[in-house]
């Protein structure tokens, strides 16, 4: 299992995203950059083909919907090749506000 905040590629950064919102105020919101899965592929022609069933998988589960629902920006996939074991790393990264990224923590991790 992957912590957040200890993955050499997605350290948690909390930045301020400034919104005006339709009556010309400004609104800032904390947000995270977090790690909400990761799943390796071992030897395969084509993985990002044979990932797209574990992304789908992973939508389809409580924790998917519920970060799907919640995210400020849509969640993202990266791929990464691990040179040790020959395997392709899919992770997948989305960004929370500071409520939401504290009730995933609690729920979650």
């Amino acid at each position: 299992m992957t912590i957040p905040g200890r993955n050499s590629f997605y350290p948690i950064t909390g930045y301020v995203n400034t919104n005006m919102t339709p009556d010309n105020q400004i609104k800032s919101v904390k947000v995270h950059n977090v790690l909400v899965h990761s799943f390796k592929i071992i030897d395969v022609d084509d993985p990002v083909l044979y990932a797209a069933s574990d992304i789908s998988e992973w939508e389809d589960s409580e924790q998917g919907q519920w970060i799907m629902a919640n995210a400020v920006e849509k969640p993202m996939w990266h791929r990464h090749h691990d040179p040790t074991s020959y395997a392709y790393i899919f992770n997948i990264t989305a960004k929370l506000s500071e409520s939401d990224y504290v009730l995933w923590l609690l729920k979650w991790k």
